[in-house]
């Protein structure tokens, strides 16, 4: 039952939160574009840890093993942290502009994608890239993993691209957005799941590389989506809602109405 009530509001950021993720059953972790890193108590709304060393703004975060986690950033760099410490453990350098995205693949790797066009795979205790993933004409925005063998990831260049981890080619490509991909996820069933800056979400079928479900969502650009249940999205945009979507009938049956809110949302 969805009541649209705020049950809590971390505040301590000087700017936008770019991403916030759930570390454990008491913290989460937030970042934001006044360069940090905040880990805050989820009982007490309390920030308990701020983690400093990035030179720009942090797009987002991932969540590792052993209390550690990945941040990248505007400056073209992804960290590895130890929560515990607050120290920052390792340094990954390569890529040539700022590193929009980051997610775990293993508890070793994690793969990572940049406004440079690319997506890498790291070795995040050698900081070693072993993989680089070229094929998108723009600025890569997200990347997501379908299975151990296959990863997708989405671009400014309006296109969703499947690539094979061994090999590193691009498997296939997904058009039909007339706008910026801005996020995607895994749904069930060789189904994928995209948001757009053109309002609309798109559901595809990978077992025919082909659009299957068309839905406008928004009056603006969709900057995420989470997978509730086999059949209940969330999506947020820039039209200052965040809509709970039912699938089976494309139909929207819950929105949060924000007058004062603009910009991203990321999903815990």
């Amino acid at each position: 039952m969805y009541t649209g009530k705020c049950l809590k509001t971390f505040e301590g950021h000087s700017s936008w939160v770019r991403c916030a993720k759930l570390l454990n059953d008491n913290k989460i972790a937030s970042c934001s574009d006044d360069k940090s890193i905040k880990i805050w108590d989820i009982e007490t709304g309390d920030c308990i840890k701020t983690l400093l060393g990035h030179s720009g703004e942090v797009w987002s975060i991932a969540i590792l093993y052993y209390n550690r986690i990945a941040s990248c950033s505007s400056d073209e760099s992804i960290r590895i942290w130890d929560v515990e410490s607050g120290d920052c453990i390792q340094i990954l350098d390569g890529h040539t502009e700022e590193v929009r995205c980051i997610v775990k693949y293993s508890n070793e790797f994690v793969l990572s994608g940049s406004w440079d066009e690319t997506i890498k795979l790291w070795n995040v205790n050698s900081g070693e890239c072993l993989t680089t993933f070229t094929g998108h004409l723009e600025e890569v925005l997200c990347v997501e993993i379908l299975s151990h063998e296959r990863i997708m990831s989405c671009s400014f260049d309006k296109t969703i691209k499947i690539w094979d981890v061994q090999t590193g080619d691009c498997l296939e490509t997904l058009e039909g957005h007339t706008d910026s991909v801005n996020c995607m996820k895994f749904l069930c069933d060789e189904r994928i799941i995209s948001g757009s800056c053109d309002g609309k979400i798109r559901i595809w079928c990978l077992a025919t590389n082909s659009c299957i479900q068309k839905i406008n969502a928004h009056s603006k650009g969709i900057n995420e989506i989470q997978v509730l249940s086999e059949n209940q999205v969330a999506s947020c945009s820039d039209d200052n809602t965040i809509k709970i979507w039912d699938l089976t009938s494309a139909s929207c049956i819950y929105i949060f109405q924000s007058e004062k809110y603009r910009g991203l949302i990321d999903f815990l």
